[in-house]
């Protein structure tokens, strides 16, 4: 058996188990009539949670400097779509 074969099962749950966190993480920081604190920071908990799991499967774009540039534009589009949903207007 390849040992590079036995990794990418874990990989895959672990992406996929960060893709839920996600999709939990904004159903719950969206606007809600009966919105809480608490939902919020959970929210902002499985987010966070979501975003080390998408860290930890280890997957890179080439060099350090791309990676780079890919954290910096993707964290500003996060920030930037956080607070569109967040902010009530």
């Amino acid at each position: 058996m390849d040992p590079a074969s036995a990794v990418a099962p874990q990989s895959g749950l672990l992406l996929a188990a960060s893709v839920a966190a996600l999709a939990g993480s904004l159903w719950l920081l969206l606007p809600k009539s009966g919105d809480t604190v608490a939902s919020r920071r959970l929210g902002i908990l499985f987010g966070a949670l979501a975003l080390v799991g998408f860290a930890a499967t280890g997957r890179s774009l080439g060099s350090l400097g791309n990676d780079g540039v890919f954290v910096t534009v993707a964290g500003v589009a996060l920030v930037s779509a956080l607070a569109t949903i967040v902010t009530r207007s």
